[in-house]
């Protein structure tokens, strides 16, 4: 198993001026960004897996960061005991930079066209989840 890789993610519940801060692990496999249920919201729903288990989860909008200067409003899965994972829908959003300054890049791709970086999604992502690309992106 490879090494598991936590990043700090800021997060400005609805209702609530000022943010509050998880560690969350990156999982590209993970469909949705999930956050213990600390902030008590809208009535909960109880989502069943395949395998028999559910879950009470609320969903909200809440604002998110990595770096506390941007910020942008995205839908958050919380529950009771859940673990705090940042998940491929929030990750395919653009751009992050890690501690050491190097940017990375999920589910999408850079192509260059005449000198320009421009971003395109990779063809079939959202028809086949599993095929996420991570991109390391050298700084200019």
């Amino acid at each position: 198993m490879g090494k598991r890789v936590y990043w700090t993610v800021w997060i400005r519940w609805p209702g609530t001026s000022e943010p509050q801060k998880y560690e969350a692990l990156v999982d590209t496999g993970s469909q949705c960004t999930l956050i213990p249920s600390e902030y008590v919201g809208t009535e909960p729903v109880s989502i069943a897996g395949v395998t028999g288990g559910s879950q009470e989860l609320t969903l909200l909008e809440a604002e998110v960061s990595l770096t506390r200067k941007e910020w942008q409003k995205h839908p958050i899965s919380t529950g009771s005991g859940a673990p705090c994972i940042l998940g491929i829908d929030f990750l395919r959003n653009g751009y992050y930079k890690d501690s050491k300054g190097l940017r990375w890049a999920f589910g999408i791709a850079a192509v260059e066209a005449e000198g320009i970086k421009k971003l395109n999604s990779l063809p079939g992502l959202s028809e086949n989840p599993s095929a996420v690309g991570l991109l390391k992106v050298e700084e200019q």
